[in-house]
């Protein structure tokens, strides 16, 4: 019979590589934002999504989709702009929960 605390550990540890794994994954994808959004291309391209889809308002009278069409594309270019803006602060560090 397997030890139970054995394979509890087996699968903390299989849970933290997954999470290594994916926070690899995020840490590409968020560097790729980077390198995409700040190149000279990506700047003009950047600024495009926001004159159409960001500095504009995204209220359609009479049209509820179309309003929410509107913030589908505003909700793009905020996450673009949330990347860079998180990228160029530099990494954070993990806090500790305080102890009580």
């Amino acid at each position: 019979m397997p030890d139970p605390r054995l394979e509890e550990a087996l699968k903390i540890q299989e849970e933290e590589a997954r999470q290594r794994e994916k926070d690899a994954r995020e840490k590409h994808v968020r560097r790729c934002y980077v390198d995409v959004f700040t190149s000279r291309p990506g700047l003009v391209v950047l600024a495009d999504l926001r004159k159409q889809f960001y500095d504009v308002s995204t209220y359609v009278p009479g049209d509820p989709y179309g309003t929410h069409v509107s913030e589908g594309g505003r909700e793009v270019v905020l996450r673009i702009l949330t990347i860079l803006a998180e990228e160029a602060e530099g990494p954070k560090e993990k806090q500790e929960k305080a102890e009580t």
